[in-house]
């Protein structure tokens, strides 16, 4: 005998009595669901195509390659990862999102399903090709995602996914009928050849709007603050460091326990863009099409230097985190102190970005911010080997109850409230200065001020 009973919109509880009077329980999820999810945890192009690296990574790729191609309106994400069997596929369109309830997750940087889905929704219809490693078998997934996503469709069960994906056997032949001619060249001029084992995922009819987002110069960077990157080999950054402890970061930043890097690259085809590959140039273009993308550093002040009295480091094998923070003394760190995307602490999960400087306060009333002279005088990026075990699913909040996280944040409050504490003491002493000497004195010159007055009696 089976009874329904409902769960709220998203979701209907079935239980079946069996013929041995034991209760088996299926929850039918809907499709509904998946949109509010992948909206929720993936809302912006960048997201969508970190998850895409993120799948990518816990597949064994080395390097992956992303091309915009605003003449085809489509995007093409290549990875030389380990591919995707009929197995794999079947585990992750019959549980979207399996991956939050195992402990096999606890490794992965991605939530392989809801982040693929999320990806699809860039764009109208996808097919994705893959070979691979372990079957040896090349295959064509075909998603219609317009279906999927279509609002009237929320109500349907998300078994219903089977009517709007399609796996078959599929040809390189039919791969390189949709992909871009300029990507392959840009693969076998970089590596030599094409991967035997590769992910492929061509997402069409880009949705306007997404497509803009993606062509825009400052896509980059906020691509490169997501993504584990290694650091290029003239960073300025670097350079900056006049001590001992430079040398200690620049190890940090090449230590895969805490840094595992992938190589990317990005390129955007189209509007007047003269092809380019690997870097050679024609009709005079100073810009490659695909370029290698590098670790992200804030646009710091040019004259700011860090000897060792401004540098605290931590690499301890023994623990699971390591950071480093760079601080000033009474003057601000960065070009732009107003913009709070550059200021205070990153925070990554085996490199990928996961928080800006506010990981430390819990939402909500009564939060404790972090002073002034901090923010704007600081900089610093902490490495955990694995903080999904505390991370909600959206990436960007924490479980504040879970003892692993409540344990590294004290960890880090050992190291920042005693550094708040001092440079606070310090602003507050310049701000004495500025506000009774210097503000006072300035005003003496200004026009109108005591001087020109005095001018003005003398004239």
């Amino acid at each position: 005998m089976v009874q329904e009973s409902n769960a709220g919109e998203s979701a209907k509880i079935l239980t079946e009595t069996t013929e041995k009077g034991s209760t088996e329980v299926n929850i039918d999820v809907k499709i509904g669901l998946l949109h509010t999810i992948a909206k929720a945890i993936y809302a912006t192009p960048v997201g969508k195509i970190r998850e895409a690296v993120a799948n990518a990574q816990d597949n064994g790729a080395t390097w992956i390659v992303i091309l915009a191609d605003r003449t085809t309106n489509s995007l093409s994400i290549y990875d030389n990862g380990d591919g995707i069997d009929r197995n794999r596929f079947d585990i992750i369109f019959t549980s979207i999102g399996y991956g939050l309830l195992t402990d096999e997750q606890q490794a992965k940087l991605s939530y392989f399903g809801l982040g693929l889905m999320s990806i699809f929704q860039l764009g109208n219809s996808v097919k994705l090709f893959t070979n691979s490693k372990s079957s040896k078998e090349y295959l064509q997934l075909e998603v219609n995602t317009m279906a999927i996503f279509d609002q009237k469709r929320k109500g349907e069960r998300i078994s219903n996914l089977k009517n709007y994906i399609s796996i078959n056997n599929a040809t390189e032949d039919m791969r390189n009928s949709l992909s871009a001619p300029q990507l392959d060249e840009f693969i076998k001029a970089t590596f030599g050849s094409m991967p035997s084992n590769h992910t492929e995922i061509i997402i069409q009819d880009l949705n306007k709007a997404d497509l803009e987002t993606i062509c825009e110069p400052e896509f980059v960077d906020n691509l490169r603050k997501l993504l584990p990157l290694k650091v290029e080999p003239n960073e300025p950054f670097l350079k900056r460091f006049t001590g001992t402890e430079g040398k200690s970061i620049k190890a940090l930043l090449g230590d895969s326990n805490f840094c595992p890097t992938t190589d990317v690259f990005f390129g955007v085809r189209g509007e007047g863009l003269t092809e380019v590959v690997n870097g050679s140039e024609n009709n005079g273009s100073k810009e490659p099409e695909i370029r290698q993308l590098w670790k992200y550093f804030p646009k710091f002040r040019s004259d700011i230097e860090f000897p060792d009295a401004n540098v605290k480091f931590r690499n301890d094998a023994t623990e699971d985190f390591a950071y480093y923070i760079v601080h000033t003394v009474a003057q601000d760190l960065h070009r732009n102190p107003e913009d709070p995307r550059e200021n205070g602490f990153w925070v990554r999960n085996r490199n990928y970005l996961v928080k800006a400087a506010d990981f430390l306060e819990k939402p909500g009333p009564g939060r404790r911010i972090i002073s002034p002279p901090l923010r704007n005088w600081i900089y610093g990026e902490i490495f955990h080997k694995n903080m999904n075990h505390f991370l909600q699913v959206s990436r960007s909040d924490f479980l504040f109850t879970e003892n692993a996280f409540l344990e590294f944040r004290e960890k880090i409050l050992e190291i920042v409230y005693p550094l708040d504490k001092k440079m606070r003491k310090i602003w507050e002493e310049k701000n004495k200065i500025e506000n009774n000497i210097i503000k006072p004195f300035a005003k003496i010159a200004e026009t109108g001020g005591t001087i020109d007055k005095v001018k003005q009696r003398l004239r």
